[in-house]
Parts: structure tokens; sequence; C-alpha cells
């Protein structure tokens, strides 16, 4: 199926989300509609994946072949080189030698010998059972990006007790984040070198202005209200994986890509859950804990146009000017169902360019599969703002740890990820203008 054919089968998947509403019109739904509901809405957004992933499959089918023709080249100012071998600075490494040489490590005493070799001509210390992966200098947006980025880097750089870029490992790690993590796409990312608290100064300035003046009158004195915010470095793992030594050994099994996913993947979700509603107590500080109140609806199973309404006004012109809703997919859903006194639905599906987000108003519709999707009272259901003053900083190294006799009655070895982070909304002062995202909650 073309993109257009896609493009014409999501505008009539719309155009009967909004016939049925429609119909519906100052009831709920029946049982029947509600089932009918639900199926026209994944119809639609299972439409809207496919064309924005058709769209970028040229690009990617192209990024795929660049990436089989390539070979890396061992930096010339490496230091630090383990002592249980030597870079070999005058050849190429490929794909298939990084593989063989992260194989030699992860196998340990039961790695196989031209593995080992080529571990120890890489530098690789086969003794450390810690390794640690550099992740990119910069947060990348998208998962095309972090394979560009990865590539981009120079693969090899010994450090004392193991082992640090590789490129593909960290590729596959972020893919991976990117994937599972509703917040990094949309939201502020620093990464810093180490853990050390990282400080962020504010100052609320909004209701200064500056003053006219007579002729040889005196400049009036007023000082800025000064602020300071503090993101820490708290510690997250992936859990253990536990692999099979036989696979280890096995030159077929893809060790970098199935490794670096997997503890990528938990990774992403722990942060992802964090990110979005975590409590700040040994974990970032969520946007959705971190937001304000904007508006709280009358009901305490359900919210209106006017209400949505509210909760756009709430937040100042500043950052209402690159705003965005952010909130779970069954409650986009029920936005969908929502007119204004016009009879107009809220929601503008995106029908003509792919990759494009559907919006309401205007802003953007961005999901997160850990807000809550919950009409009952108290629940955070909507954000509305700027989100890139939500700031999440991470340490730009993951440790790798391989546990070798704790499996060793199954013959097993075990992987352990540990990646440091921290994340709250910058905020400058505490007038109203002050608060850069708001939150619409239920009764």
């Amino acid at each position: 199926m073309t993109i257009q054919e896609r493009l014409n089968a999501q505008k009539e998947r719309a155009g009967q989300i909004e016939a049925l509403a429609t119909q519906a019109q100052g009831r709920d739904f029946t049982e029947a509609e509600q089932r009918q509901f639900d199926d026209l809405n994944t119809q639609y957004d299972n439409e809207k994946i496919a064309i924005d992933r058709e769209a970028s499959r040229s690009a990617r089918l192209s990024e795929i072949r660049a990436d089989g023709e390539r070979s890396f080249g061992l930096p010339n100012g490496a230091s630090n080189v383990p002592a249980s071998g030597v870079q070999d600075r005058g050849s190429a490494i490929t794909d298939s030698a990084l593989n063989a040489a992260l194989r030699g490590w992860a196998a340990g005493p039961e790695a196989r010998s031209e593995d080992v070799q080529t571990a120890r001509r890489l530098g690789i210390n086969l003794d450390s059972n810690k390794i640690e992966i550099r992740l990119n200098g910069r947060q990348p947006v998208t998962g095309r990006e972090a394979h560009e980025q990865s590539r981009a880097m120079n693969p090899l750089v010994g450090a004392q007790g193991g082992f640090l870029v590789v490129p593909q490992f960290s590729g596959s790690f972020e893919e991976a984040m990117l994937e599972y993590d509703d917040m990094r796409g949309f939201v502020d990312v620093l990464r810093t070198e180490t853990g050390a608290e990282l400080s962020w100064p504010g100052g609320d300035d909004t209701a200064i202005s500056g003053e006219w003046l007579a002729v040889g009158q005196e400049v009036s004195n007023q000082d800025l209200t000064a602020s300071k915010q503090t993101w820490s470095a708290h510690t997250v793992s992936s859990k253990s994986v536990k692999v099979d030594r036989t696979l280890l050994q096995d030159a077929s099994y893809d060790l970098v890509g199935r490794i670096s996913r997997s503890l990528g993947t938990r990774i992403g979700r722990a942060m992802a859950a964090a990110h979005t509603t975590g409590s700040g107590v040994g974990q970032p500080t969520g946007i959705v804990n971190s937001a304000y109140l904007g508006k709280t609806a009358a009901a305490t199973g359900s919210f209106t146009f006017d209400e949505v309404m509210d909760l756009i006004s709430s937040v100042g012109t500043a950052y209402a000017k690159n705003a965005s809703f952010m909130m779970h997919r069954l409650i986009k859903w029920e936005l969908r169902k929502k007119k204004d006194g016009q009879g107009r639905y809220l929601w503008e599906p995106q029908l003509q360019t792919a990759g494009q987000p559907d919006n309401i108003l205007g802003y953007r519709i961005i999901e997160n599969s850990n807000m809550s999707s919950a009409l009952t009272a108290g629940q955070k259901l909507i954000l509305f703002g700027d989100l890139s003053h939500y700031k999440i900083r991470d340490v730009a190294s993951i440790t790798i740890q391989r546990l070798v006799e704790k499996y060793a009655e199954t013959n097993q070895d075990a992987f352990i990820a540990f990646a440091r982070t921290d994340g709250k909304l910058l905020v400058s002062g505490e007038s109203a203008a002050t608060k850069p995202v708001k939150y619409l909650a239920l009764a």
C-alpha cells in the first residue's frame, strides 16, 4: 500500500471516528459503540504509525547499506591501554572484530581462542568484569539519529579497568532507550561527564518593568530575585540478564545487539516511568509531579472543552508559544470526542503530511504511556506547556557488569547495566506566569 493510499485510509477512519462521536453526542457510548470507537482509534493510530514509518523507509534502507560498508580506524591518541593487551593502531576495526572482542570479554574463561586474541589486540582487559559504554555526547531525538551519532564516534578509547566506547553497543542502547521512553524526544536532555550535582540558576523577573526617565532623573534600582535548582544523579539498574555460556561462545550470536537492546530497553522503561511520575526520592521528579495545577475539572469522571481551554489559558504567553499537550493514548481518544461551541472537533488529524503529529487547537499531542488513563477522581490527565523546560540530566557513561560465579551452576553468566540520571522541571519563580507546564486534574 502506498503512502497516499494509507493517507486516504487514515482520512476515512478520522471521518468514521467523528461520525460515531456525533451520533452519540449528549450521551455516553453504548457498549457496542465504545468497542467500535476503540477499534477505529486503534486503526487510525496504526495507519499513522505505518505512514510515518514508510515515509522514512528509504532513508533507513540507505543507512543500512552504508552501515554494511563501514569500518573503523583506531584513534591515534588512545591512552591507558590495559596491561592485558596492546591496541593495534595500524589496522581497521570492523563490526565483526568488535563483536568477537566483546564475545571474548563476555565469555570469560570459556571464550574461543580467536575471540580472546581479538580482544587483546583491541586492548580489552579480559580480567575485568566491568566495562563502561559511553553514550553519545548529545541526546539523540530519534533512533535513526542515535545510529548516525554512533557511527561518527571514535570506536575505541582505552580506559582503566575496561573498554569504553563501542559504537554499536551505545547506538543499540540509545535506540532501545528512545523506543521505550516517551519523554526523551520532546524535553531537554543534558549529558555530563560525572555525576556531580548540577545547579541551574533562575530568577523571577516577570513583574519587573523598565522605567521612563525625565531629563536628569536618576535611574531606580530593582534587584533580581534569584533562585537555584539542583540535579543529582540517581542510579537505575536493568536487573540482571542471564545468558547461556554456549551462546557467548557462539560466533553467530549477536552479542552486541541482543544484550545492548535488552539492557537499553529495561533502562529506558525505568527512566520513562520515573521521568513521568517519579517521586524525586532516590529517583527523578517526574514531569507530572513537577507540573502545576492549571485547571480542575468540575466532574470526577470527565472533562469538557471549556476546561481544556482553561488549561491552555492558565499557561503564560511566553511558554504557550512553544507548548504541547502530553497525555495517555486513551485520554487522547477521549479528546477525539470533544467539540467546541460551534460543533467543531478539538482534534485536528494530520491527514496530509507524514511524520507530523495530530494536534488540538494547533498544539501537538504527545502520547505518554506512563501517564494516567483513568477517568477517576483526582487524576492528573493532561499536561500542557513548554515541555523543553523539563530537564533530564544523564551521566554520559553506562556501566555493564558481568556476573561470572552467581549462576555458574546453570552454566550461565549474567549482565547488568547501571545508569545515572535525574530530572525535574525548571521553574524561575513563584508567580503563575513562571510555571512552564501545568496539568488538568479531575475533581
